[in-house]
């Protein structure tokens, strides 16, 4: 396969985390009273399109618990908006390793379009991704030298199949119908999408046994969109493939050269993450520094930190402290970063979950037919959280009273939202049941709490019981 450099090609790589906003849907929704993982993760890696129809491919990811019927899908609308009589949707159909790639079809020719990931577990939500921009190619009847009428028949159809990779390189996947002898092939590309000559490039390919080559592309501008259509000549007449467009993405971020990834130490709400550094022997316009979000994205991160040479931690590694700030029982993700003059990478990034919010009970002044108990968060640290004005997350603290002190399953009590005082330990509520319980048997008890009208978060801690008397 002949192949010459290309000036100013790449790929269309999209990326996104799903992050959720509300609407309908109607899919089967289910839960437990247990600590589940119910997450699911969608990301858009890459929207290849042409003058009818795009092929967006991505991977998905989904939690253990995440309930049966749950909809996962692409939706798609000429309009950013997605107004409700102007969108459709596709279903996601992925292979065993989470890979998926779903084409859509009829579209408008040089029209943008916007593609966004969907989940629905509830039977009555959508959690939306955040809208991808894609834009079909304008309807071609060829381009270049045509070479007009001529004697002879080319009856070789040429078809782009693929378009994947990044900024340092595209690969292109051109497949042809026939390899008749005499035929020559080429592909062609511009930034301009009627193939304007003052930025097109072009180079020659030859099919291998499978009547498929792959070019590989480099040295094209981040962010740019390109047009690109392959060809063959044959018998001095020349068959054009439909035209296809891509959109530079940069290469994926990985561990930099003078920053390691990051050691995240939690305390309570909240921690410290430290590095390896090499520091440079001039560091001006150096910066070193971590930073955490709630998604793999990075799009908001909720705490950004700078690494100083003069502050380190007990194993001699550079360490930034970060504030009060992070939810409880909740994953978080932190990345480390060097910023040179401007050029930013990023290390590897790591995950991490803070801690539940603890959870004390304790029993008091048994009787024959009440009890009366006291339910105790006794954590300081967390008591400072969910003291702040500011925190985010509705908590709510509850107990519940059985006589099956494994599953629950025979529960005879339970209050859902224990007011809680200020108390020597922290902060403490204390709740006197009715007169439900039967003399002389054992009952046990536990605590828990939710956040947002969520699932129970049970507390090791909290699980107790007692008798009762006469």
């Amino acid at each position: 396969m002949n192949m010459k450099s290309i000036n100013k090609i790449a790929a269309l790589l999209m990326t996104a985390a799903a992050i959720f906003a509300v609407n309908s849907c109607d899919s089967n929704g289910s839960g437990t009273e247990d600590q589940k993982d119910e997450t699911v993760e969608i990301k858009i890696s890459s929207i290849t399109s042409s003058e009818n129809s795009a092929s967006v491919s991505g991977t998905v990811k989904v939690g253990k618990d995440v309930p049966a019927g749950t909809a996962i899908g692409i939706e798609y609308s000429a309009n950013e908006a997605f107004p409700i009589n102007d969108r459709t949707k596709v279903k996601i159909n992925a292979d065993s390793e989470g890979k998926f790639t779903e084409e859509i079809k009829n579209l408008n020719s040089d029209t943008d379009y916007y593609a966004r990931t969907y989940v629905c577990k509830d039977g009555k939500t959508y959690d939306y991704g955040t809208p991808q921009k894609f834009h079909t190619a304008k309807a071609t009847t060829g381009g270049g030298d045509e070479g007009g009428e001529h004697q002879g028949e080319n009856n070789v159809v040429v078809t782009i199949d693929k378009i994947e990779g990044y900024v340092s390189e595209i690969l292109i996947t051109v497949s042809v119908s026939e390899n008749p002898a005499g035929a020559k092939y080429g592909l062609q590309i511009s930034s301009e999408s009627d193939f304007d000559a003052q930025y097109t490039a072009e180079t020659l390919f030859t099919p291998d046994a499978s009547l498929k080559t792959t070019l590989g592309v480099k040295n094209l501008t981040v962010g740019a969109t390109y047009y690109t259509k392959a060809y063959c000549t044959l018998n001095g007449k020349t068959n054009w493939s439909q035209a296809s467009s891509f959109t530079v993405q940069p290469d994926p971020v990985t561990s930099t050269v003078g920053i390691s990834q990051p050691y995240v130490h939690q305390i309570g709400p909240r921690g410290r993450i430290s590095a390896d550094i090499t520091w440079p022997e001039n560091d001006a316009g150096y910066e070193f520094g971590a930073q955490i979000s709630k998604t793999e994205s990075f799009e908001y991160p909720v705490y950004k930190g700078k690494y100083y040479m003069n502050t380190t931690d007990d194993q001699s590694r550079y360490s930034v402290s970060y504030p009060t700030l992070l939810s409880p029982s909740t994953t978080y993700y932190a990345r480390n970063y060097m910023d040179n003059n401007g050029k930013v990478t990023y290390s590897d990034v790591v995950s991490f979950k803070t801690e539940d919010l603890p959870v004390l009970s304790k029993k008091e002044n048994v009787s024959s037919k009440t009890v009366e108990i006291t339910v105790v968060l006794s954590d300081m640290e967390w008591v400072t959280l969910v003291t702040k004005k500011d925190f985010a997350e509705e908590i709510k603290y509850g107990l519940e009273i059985s006589t099956d002190g494994t599953n629950f399953t025979d529960k005879v009590y339970e209050d859902t939202n224990i007011a809680l005082s200020n108390s020597l330990d922290g902060y403490a509520g204390r709740i006197t049941t009715p007169e439900v319980l039967t003399p002389n048997t054992k009952y046990y008890f536990r605590a828990f709490y939710t956040m947002n009208g969520g699932a129970r978060i049970y507390q090791a801690t909290a699980a107790g019981n007692f008798t009762t008397t006469e």
